[in-house]
């Protein structure tokens, strides 16, 4: 590119996605009894065609998911809110290439949401991407796994010609950062429609690489 080389760096997880880059690293081990630490943390044991090695089918959480209302107790709530998380974790920020797994090394360190808030779920999701990547440009790689959606958001602030058009907010819900207006609060991965409403190919079309 004319402008040199560029690669998603620390900065990018933390802006785009809101992830914290600093803290305690996220690790975990497969020597576990897991069935009990989904009796504990979620409230139901998986069935043995539901777990694989030490990998857990995505779709056994949707299908799990404990209901809650007004009146459910802080131990309801607290397995749901795991059980979402868990499901964030396994098909958007460490999916694998099926994306129908995640791992339940990462359930234990939900048990404490104060201690969970430690961890540096940023550092760790970008290194699991980077590893992904260097194994899907392996000859005969066919997919690639990890957060895919950084990659995505990544490309759309580097590449602005291939985004969709960003969401119109009020004056209230923005705040100005380098003389640009942004979302407040929320992860700069925000700002996106959902649909694209650009013209891509005709884009491509006339773009000049120097």
């Amino acid at each position: 590119m004319h402008c040199g080389e560029c690669t998603i760096t620390l900065q990018d997880v933390q802006v785009q996605l809101g992830l914290p880059i600093e803290g305690m690293p996220v690790t975990g081990t497969t020597d576990a009894d897991y069935a009990d630490v989904c009796e504990r943390l979620l409230g139901r044991t998986p069935g043995g065609d539901d777990v694989v090695g030490c990998k857990l089918k995505v779709d056994w959480l949707e299908r799990n998911v404990p209901s809650i209302d007004d009146d459910s107790d802080e131990e309801s709530v607290r397995r749901y809110v795991r059980s979402y998380i868990l499901q964030l974790i396994g098909g958007c920020l460490f999916a694998d290439k099926s994306n129908r797994f995640v791992h339940l090394m990462f359930l234990p360190l939900l048990e404490d949401f104060q201690l969970a808030g430690q961890y540096s779920w940023g550092s760790a999701c970008l290194a699991y991407l980077y590893r992904e990547l260097c194994r899907g440009s392996r000859a005969g790689a066919h997919e690639v796994a990890g957060a895919s959606i950084l990659l995505q958001l990544w490309a759309w602030d580097r590449f602005p010609f291939i985004a969709p058009r960003r969401l119109r907010v009020s004056r209230a819900q923005q705040r100005t950062v380098d003389g640009q207006n942004m979302l407040m609060d929320v992860p700069l991965g925000h700002r996106y429609e959902s649909r694209f409403v650009i013209n891509l190919h005709k884009n491509l079309d006339h773009l000049h690489l120097s």
